[in-house]
């Protein structure tokens, strides 16, 4: 038999600080059951919940969680709250802004077995997040899903054939990017948020030959890159791809590429090799 804690169950019960929830791994958490419980510190036996509902825990003041294997979490569940560290079972699937704005957000512990899926803007605006262990994720990174993560320092995609658009866009800190079988690379995938600001900081990026697609501004801002060969999957290099890409110095294209969009490599000043 499921326990089910229902819609709004518990919701702005501003003295709840602790919940314990049964053991049973039958648990099902609905929609906003303990929203805006800024008291709400916090929660035992979360890993045994196998549903977590829409901003179910939105702007509480959980500070960490345990999500067992093949959990679902729907949009916003954790949304706005006062989350520091966060565990993840295998196969674990995260919804639209799961994460979002979790500000205080540092540590995410992925599954050594992997499969997790994280979904549109799953963790964006969380701030202070330096650690997480791509290589566990599913064949898709969706859109603007770490926008604007600002201390995040490394991305390896190892099981990943999809970066949507503006996945890692505004992550200022994003040094180091592997992403060995990728086909496609979305809009402003890796790019600044604004004119103002820079994209990721990778002094070098290596394009698999399984590479298919870069979107439009894929590349702008990315300030220290220095040197990019395009894989012969590539026919188009589109506009504004490595726009303001102030350290380019080489680019090696193949003879698949037919076409370059305009801007396409527009403020790259130092630019003086390219085939």
């Amino acid at each position: 038999i499921n326990t089910v804690i229902g819609d709004f169950a518990f919701a702005n019960c501003e003295n709840l600080t602790k919940v314990v929830l049964p053991n049973d791994n039958k648990n099902i958490i609905k929609a906003r059951a303990f929203y805006n419980n800024k008291a709400l510190e916090e929660v035992e036996n979360l890993q045994f919940v196998k549903a977590i509902g829409e901003y179910a825990f939105a702007s509480s003041g959980i500070k960490s969680a345990t999500i067992g294997e093949n959990v679902i979490c729907d949009e916003g569940a954790f949304y706005l709250s006062s989350l520091e560290t966060v565990t993840i079972g295998k196969n674990a699937i995260f919804g639209f802004a799961s994460f979002g704005d979790c500000r205080s957000l540092k540590v995410v512990n992925m599954p050594d077995e992997g499969g997790v899926h994280i979904g549109e803007q799953c963790f964006m605006n969380c701030l202070q997040l330096k650690t997480i262990d791509l290589s566990k994720t599913d064949d898709t990174i969706e859109a603007y899903a770490f926008y604007n993560c600002i201390e995040l320092l490394s991305a390896h995609l190892t099981n990943v054939k999809v970066i949507e658009e503006g996945a890692f866009v505004g992550c200022t800190k994003l040094l180091y990017v592997t992403l060995p079988i990728v086909e496609s690379i979305g809009e402003s995938a890796f790019g600044r948020v604004n004119e103002y600001a820079s994209g990721a900081i990778f002094t070098e990026l290596v394009l698999p030959e399984t590479l298919k697609t870069i979107g439009v501004g894929a590349f702008l801002g990315c300030e220290k890159l220095v040197e990019i060969t395009i894989p012969k999957l590539i026919t188009k290099i589109d506009e504004f791809t490595f726009s303001y890409c102030l350290s380019l110095e080489k680019v090696v294209l193949p003879t698949t590429v037919t076409e370059i969009g305009q801007y396409a490599f527009a403020g790259c000043d130092l630019l003086k090799d390219i085939n």
